[in-house]
């Protein structure tokens, strides 16, 4: 497996919907959009322009992965961010029914 730097950015609505929060490192940005645990000092809200800062990452391979909403707004901050549009990658989902 190649050795490469990795970030990720991480938007949930609340302290539940953190999947495999015991794993995650210093590595990750984590927002909570709706409700912040007690004592959180973290970022809140939805990603921005300010998270994908913190980040530190530029000229590299993005991920999105999410509603198109999401996608379409974090796609956005990323090209407003410097990101080459040919290095982002989306992956769009929506309800299922």
């Amino acid at each position: 497996m190649p050795d490469l730097p990795m970030r990720l950015v991480y938007s949930v609505r609340h302290a539940d919907d953190v999947i495999y929060s015991d794993e995650l490192g210093d590595d990750v940005l984590l927002t909570f959009t709706r409700d912040a645990p007690e004592g959180w000092a973290g970022h809140t809200g939805h990603i921005d322009a300010e998270l994908i800062s913190k980040a530190g990452i530029d000229n590299c391979i993005a991920f999105v992965c999410g509603s198109n909403g999401f996608v379409e707004s974090a796609t956005d901050l990323l090209l407003a961010g410097g990101f080459d549009a040919g290095m982002i990658r989306t992956e769009r989902f929506g309800p299922t029914g």
